[in-house]
């Protein structure tokens, strides 16, 4: 497998200020294969090793890379940008979304920052921001139960906090 570079993590802007999903993902997929490898070498089944590397490649694909424009790189995503994809995005785009599901994204989301960190790409502050805020399962929990429950300002209030529409 070729190595890695600080180019295969950045998000890609075409100058029409389009995102191109086929071009960011010919960019990125040397990461997120290099990833799902780890996972495999750490022990993972090749079903669970895959559910990660999906989830990882669904936060940034579907995600990151399409509603985060302040977001450069992969490695400049935050406890506000998690917050943001499972506290708000998640929860209004799926149909049923589940506390089991949002807990599965959190355990893929600190996996990846945590392989990261190892190879020397992400640095221990921002690893333990990122590990701090996937442990906030009551909070996303919480984030689920309030969508559901609150009405009127309340609920305006809701889609407010950690909202990803500007």
């Amino acid at each position: 497998m070729a190595e890695i570079s600080a180019e295969n993590f950045e998000r890609l802007q075409e100058e029409s200020g389009d995102w191109n999903d086929k071009k960011q993902w010919e960019q990125s997929k040397i990461v997120f294969e290099s990833f799902y490898e780890y996972l495999q070498e750490k022990g993972l089944k090749e079903p669970t090793a895959a559910e990660k590397t999906n989830m990882v490649v669904f936060f940034f694909m579907k995600f990151v890379f399409i509603y985060c424009d302040e977001v450069e790189s992969m490695l400049d995503v935050d406890d506000d940008v998690v917050r943001m994809f499972l506290g708000n995005w998640y929860i209004r785009k799926f149909f049923s979304p589940r506390t089991k599901e949002i807990n599965k994204f959190l355990v893929a989301i600190a996996d990846f920052y945590r392989y990261l960190h190892k190879q020397g790409f992400f640095g221990e502050g921002s690893l333990m921001m990122i590990k701090e805020v996937c442990k906030d399962r009551e909070w996303f929990a919480a984030r689920l139960k309030g969508y559901f429950d609150s009405e009127g300002a309340d609920f305006e209030d809701w889609i407010m906090d950690y909202n990803y529409e500007f």
